[in-house]
């Protein structure tokens, strides 16, 4: 089942806000990107198709702003 627009949102949300944790969590950089992998995998594991671009754009935002 796929998640609403606004479920997608506050589950973004939570991994914007859970990013600067992993980051100390886990300080090797490719250590830090799969466990952002996996919590971003969980978002993208119920998003549709009219939702794909943008939550794909978030996350990507997301990763962006965590260098």
């Amino acid at each position: 089942m796929a998640a609403t627009h606004e479920k997608l949102r506050k589950l973004l949300t939570g991994l914007e806000a859970d990013t600067p944790w992993l980051q100390k969590a886990y300080p090797d950089r490719s250590d830090f990107i799969d466990a952002f992998a996996e919590q971003a995998g969980l978002i993208t594991d119920i998003v549709d198709a009219e939702n794909d671009a943008w939550v794909s754009a978030e996350i990507n935002r997301i990763l962006g702003r965590a260098h």
